[in-house]
């Protein structure tokens, strides 16, 4: 029966991520709905195995309030989207701890959702490599990577090189795939620029002053913008990968152990 019970919240969760994640990376818009149905069913199921498993209990309480905890704090910090995080309750309320049934293979940890969470983190590393070789064909082609009046400390240089990319401004103007690093103001009749290496997932950027100022000052038109993909997607695959057993981090730290 606890068998059962699982591949069926199992199978319910993997269509739900998928579509939720379709739906994110089309409007960067996802229903409430999916994490209403996930967290309902899912706290029946955790409800049902507490009562059959009463030692599991302290671990269970532990593993959702370090979710909730962990999903509400990168929310507020704006480190995640409103969906992310709601994903990411739902999960852990779903599975506080890995089901019997998902094979263990000594690299996972057995608080499912912070395994969940640290994959999709690691996942989401991918598009650093695609980052530094746009940048690097930038730097070949010989076109300045700031402007010289830009005068920003090395680590943050650095920091805008392995996170950004170089996009025509008003190709960034409601592209839900990027956001502005940097903005340009117009000084005493020169462009003033500023950078933005941290913003609020839930907000929206003001691209007005920087069109107005690249148009009247006659500039060049690309500024620095990140790549944004949805994190659900990092999380829907974290589930999948963590549903076979396989910490990332674990899996990294044991093989550099091994060098």
């Amino acid at each position: 029966m606890k068998i059962l019970i699982d591949l069926v919240l199992i199978a319910l969760i993997a269509v739900m991520l998928l579509i939720a994640s379709y739906q994110d990376i089309r409007s960067r818009e996802v229903s409430d709905s999916f994490w209403i149905v996930i967290g309902g069913v899912g706290a029946l199921r955790t409800l049902y195995y507490s009562y059959m498993n009463p030692s599991d209990i302290v671990m269970e309480l532990i593993s959702i309030g370090a979710s909730v905890g962990l999903a509400l704090a990168m929310f507020y910090l704006g480190l995640m989207g409103g969906a992310d995080s709601k994903a990411l309750i739902a999960l852990a309320v779903a599975f506080p701890i890995r089901s019997e049934l998902l094979p263990s293979t000594g690299y996972a940890l057995p608080i499912f959702p912070l395994s969940v969470f640290i994959n999709a983190i690691l996942l989401s590393l991918v598009i650093l490599p695609y980052i530094l070789a746009l940048n690097l064909i930038w730097i070949l082609r010989k076109r300045p990577l700031f402007d010289k009046s830009v005068e920003l400390p090395y680590w943050k240089k650095i920091l805008i090189l392995i996170t950004g990319v170089k996009k025509n401004a008003s190709k960034v103007v409601g592209n839900v795939n990027y956001r502005p690093l940097e903005y340009i103001e117009t000084k005493d009749g020169h462009a003033q620029y500023s950078y933005v290496l941290f913003q609020s997932a839930e907000e929206e950027p003001d691209m007005s002053g920087t069109l107005k100022s690249i148009q009247a000052l006659d500039i060049e038109s690309e500024i620095w913008v990140t790549p944004t993909l949805p994190f659900l997607v990092f999380i829907s695959s974290g589930f999948f990968i963590s549903a076979f057993g396989i910490d990332l981090l674990y899996a990294l730290l044991a093989l550099m152990s091994q060098i």
